[in-house]
């Protein structure tokens, strides 16, 4: 039995001892046995560095439960009101995809680094840390417009945010569909327009705007839109009434 109230022991450092069980097949696992024994704040050199990581974890990630959805108008007017509270969850459907802008960017699997096109014809991409990249990540950089009932705001979807909206990855569509110019955005892309799903969104300032700060939208869980019945012209237009003796 845990020894300690949860709501007490939430972002504080928990040290756990217990009996290593060997079983005729082998298998190790650790069992509760009376030699168990549980420690909250144990007397630990690094006890305080612990808990000053653990005091700056959301409640809300620590526990486990999902951020509410939030309509972006007071997204928006929260973020103006603590700039340091950046990570948010809206619903909200993708209205616009931006053109002339990179729908895509390449990185160095070894140090994460931008990498450059140095032969299209190839394609042979360079690093300027680790040289020639024989095997590079494309990443999606999509920027779009999203809109709820409450606003509409810029939005960038990232990499695993865009894969889960086209079900696809860069590297296919780079690599196997052969759209290679970063600069001209693929007919699949525009696939997302009028798509809705719940975003995991992080706000990003942006000084070269003048308008709202953007989002960096870096999960994207779909869902079904709910648009409105279209009326049956058929039954719900008034009939006039005939005139006596017609």
């Amino acid at each position: 039995m845990f020894p300690y109230e949860k709501e007490k022991a939430l972002g504080q450092l928990l040290a756990v001892t217990a009996t290593m069980v060997t079983d005729f097949q082998q298998n190790l696992h650790l069992e509760s046995t009376d030699a168990t024994t549980a420690v909250l704040n144990p007397a630990i050199p690094e006890l305080q560095s612990y808990l000053d990581k653990f005091s700056q974890l959301e409640r809300s990630e620590t526990v486990g439960q999902r951020k509410p959805d939030l309509p972006i108008a007071e997204i928006k007017a929260k973020y103006r009101q603590d700039t340091t509270q950046t990570k948010y969850v809206c619903k909200a459907t993708v209205i616009e995809i931006t053109p002339k802008r990179k729908w895509f960017y390449v990185t160095c699997p070894k140090c994460k680094g931008k990498v450059h096109l140095q032969r299209p014809e190839i394609p042979r991409f360079v690093c300027e840390d680790d040289g020639h990249v024989p095997n590079p990540s494309f990443m999606y950089c999509v920027n779009t417009t999203i809109k709820d009932e409450s606003d509409e705001a810029k939005a960038v979807f990232f990499n695993e945010a865009m894969e889960q909206m086209l079900q696809k990855s860069c590297y296919d569509m780079v690599v196997k569909d052969g759209h290679i110019d970063p600069e001209i955005i693929p007919a699949d892309i525009y696939q997302i327009r009028g798509k809705t799903a719940v975003l995991d969104i992080s706000m990003k300032q942006d000084f070269s705007m003048k308008q709202d700060n953007s989002m960096a939208v870096n999960k994207a869980s779909l869902t079904s839109a709910i648009i409105p019945a279209t009326p049956d012209s058929k039954t719900s237009t008034k009939r006039t009434p005939a005139s006596p003796g017609i």
